[in-house]
Parts: C-alpha cells; structure tokens; sequence
C-alpha cells in the first residue's frame, strides 16, 4: 500500500505541474527534483520521504533506467 501511495503522489505532483511525458525515467526524475527542491519548514515535512528515496537509491536508479534506455534523465517543462 505504501508504494502506492508513493507512485500516487509522484504522478498527482505531476499532474499539478501541467507534466505530460511519454518518458517515464524523465517524468520521475522531475518529480524527484520536484521533492528535493520543496523547502522545509512549517506545515512541510518532505524529510521523511527524501530519506526513503535515498535508503532505496532513488537516484542511482534512474540513471541506471537511464544507462538501460529506459528513458532518459533529461526533461525540460513547457507551460501549457
């Protein structure tokens, strides 16, 4: 259950941004920057998640998605 509510969030986060992306590797990759660039403070604790993506190698995997030719680590955001 919690790695659906993970997968969720990540493609609300998405969603929220106007992302539209046939690459899945560039689509997580955003949403990862997007989780390390929230800034902490009140009301706004993503500590907990950054350190299970980075207990799980959250990074390491997409660059080896990447180095497989699942996708590719670049993206660039168009507002819609």
């Amino acid at each position: 259950m919690k790695k659906l509510n993970y997968a969720l969030f990540l493609l609300l986060l998405a969603a929220l941004v106007g992302t539209a992306s046939l690459d899945p590797v560039a689509l997580d990759k955003f949403c990862i920057d997007q989780v390390f660039s929230i800034p902490t403070g009140d009301g706004n604790d993503t500590k907990a998640l950054i350190e299970r993506i980075n207990q799980r190698h959250g990074i390491r995997i997409l660059y080896r998605a990447e180095e497989n030719g699942l996708g590719s680590t670049s993206y660039k955001v168009v507002e819609l």
